[in-house]
Order: structure tokens, then C-alpha cells, then sequence
């Protein structure tokens, strides 16, 4: 088998269009009343703006846009926040370190968790991530953010989200993302990931892609294993799945980079 060499440009690429691609799968559909009873809210988010030294941004995953964007961008990590109001709200993924693509994993790892729960306690997590961005004065700066849901549509799907950046209190750009995803009424972590994190990886799922990566096919593993052929081929879906790549290459590829192989 032949596989196709991925640059960090790559990985940070695909993970991107792999969480547009979950976010698109579970796009929310609020009513004229949901954003009637949103619009209350912008007192509560000027208020939370101006006594919060981080900086706050509500995110509307149905128009794909902010509801409230704080105008904080430009004095505390150097971006110039009427550019990104008239951008897309994902704008920062695209000045993401090229090797803090795990944030993106971590995103979707955590919308899957979120979503398998019952409606009733999705908005009980929130995302705690550390990342490097490229700002507009072309300088790397460390900043965190914390997302936490506000509102679900009549579905259960995420619909508004709000995000509070600040400068990390530790400027070091050698360090890389670092993502936990945290259950905010028991306090348990459901997972920290970062670059060289294993992603949940089985003892036997590292010997399949161990394998995989020798160039050896379903029934040359399955005999060298002892296991069936159909079992292989399960692991090589839970790999994919559990990497969310779209296919065995990729997934060899993104292993290698996460030390897993």
C-alpha cells in the first residue's frame, strides 16, 4: 500500500474541514422567538464584557457569525476586531499554530461526546484549550479559551456558545495546544488531549496500524493476529472513526504524528 505523505499544513487543514464537516452534520435551526429571547441577553454579555478581563465572544452556529463579539481583540492579542466581526466566526482556525491542530480534534471529539448525552445535560460541559494564533502583527501569542453552551435549539443542537479568550498567563510559543473537555456540574474530565496524546487508542488498535503501516492487508493481519478478518476490518472502522480521518492512510499518517505508532 502506498501512503500519501501529510505535511502539518495538512493535518491542521483536514482537521479544519473535519470540524466544519461535524458542525454542518448537527446545524441547529432556532426560531424568530429563540433569537427574540437571545437579544436580551446583550446586556448580560456588555456586562460580562466589562468587568471580565478576558475577552468575550458569542457565537451564533446557525448564521455561522457573532451574536456578540467584545472589542478587546485589538489591545489584549493584537487583532482588529472589526475584520473579524465581518468574518466567519471560525476565522482563528485558519491562524492556528500548524501543529496545534489537535484543538480541532479535540473540537469534534468533544461535540460527539456532547451530543451523545440526553438534551437535558449537553449544556453541562464546557472546553478548556490553550493554542497558539498568528495575530495581525504577524507575532505567535499563547491564548486560552474556554467555550461554554448557552442555548440548544428545540433539537438539542448547539446553537449559541460562549467563548472567553485571554492572553495565557505563560507566553512560551514552544508550547503546544492542550484541550480538556470538562463536565461542569460533577467536575469530572471526560478527556485532555494534546499533540502526543494517544486519542483513546486500543492495545490492539496500535498493532492493527502497526500493521497497516507495513503495508500488510486485512487477511495477512488477521493470520499474523489470530483474529478473523471481519475483526480486523471493525478495528480498521474504529481506528478511522477515532481519528476522524477518512481513510487508512490518513490515519497512519496522523498516528505517526501523535506518537501513537
Amino acid at each position: 500500500m502506498q501512503l500519501t505523505t501529510m505535511t502539518k499544513g495538512d493535518l491542521l487543514e483536514n482537521s479544519i474541514q473535519k470540524h466544519n464537516e461535524i458542525i454542518s452534520s448537527s446545524r441547529p435551526h432556532p426560531t424568530e422567538e429563540d433569537y427574540n429571547t437571545a437579544k436580551k441577553f446583550n446586556s448580560t454579555f456588555e456586562l460580562l464584557d466589562s468587568i471580565n478581563y478576558g475577552i468575550i465572544v458569542v457565537v451564533d452556529y446557525y448564521k455561522n457569525e457573532y451574536l456578540y463579539a467584545s472589542n478587546k481583540f485589538d489591545p489584549q492579542l493584537g487583532f482588529h476586531t472589526n475584520n473579524l466581526i465581518n468574518n466567519t466566526h471560525d476565522w482563528y482556525r485558519e491562524r492556528l499554530h500548524k501543529d496545534d491542530y489537535t484543538v480541532n480534534i479535540a473540537g469534534i471529539e468533544g461535540r460527539k461526546h456532547i451530543q451523545s448525552q440526553p438534551i437535558e445535560k449537553r449544556k453541562d460541559f464546557k472546553l478548556i484549550q490553550n493554542f497558539r494564533l498568528l495575530n495581525d502583527s504577524n507575532e505567535w501569542v499563547q491564548v486560552t479559551m474556554q467555550d461554554n453552551i448557552l442555548e440548544l435549539d428545540s433539537d438539542g443542537n448547539i446553537w449559541l456558545v460562549l467563548k472567553i479568550l485571554d492572553l495565557a498567563p505563560i507566553q512560551d510559543t514552544s508550547i503546544s495546544a492542550k484541550s480538556t473537555l470538562q463536565n461542569t456540574k460533577t467536575g469530572e474530565v471526560i478527556f485532555t488531549m494534546q499533540k502526543d496524546d494517544k486519542i483513546n487508542i486500543s492495545k490492539r488498535e496500535k498493532e492493527i496500524l502497526s500493521h497497516i503501516a507495513k503495508g500488510h492487508r486485512s487477511k495477512e493481519i488477521s493470520e499474523q493476529l489470530f483474529i478473523s478478518v471481519n475483526t480486523v476490518n471493525n478495528h480498521r472502522r474504529n481506528i478511522i472513526n477515532k481519528l476522524n480521518v477518512s481513510n487508512s492512510a490518513e490515519a497512519i499518517t496522523l498516528a505517526q504524528k501523535l506518537d501513537i505508532i
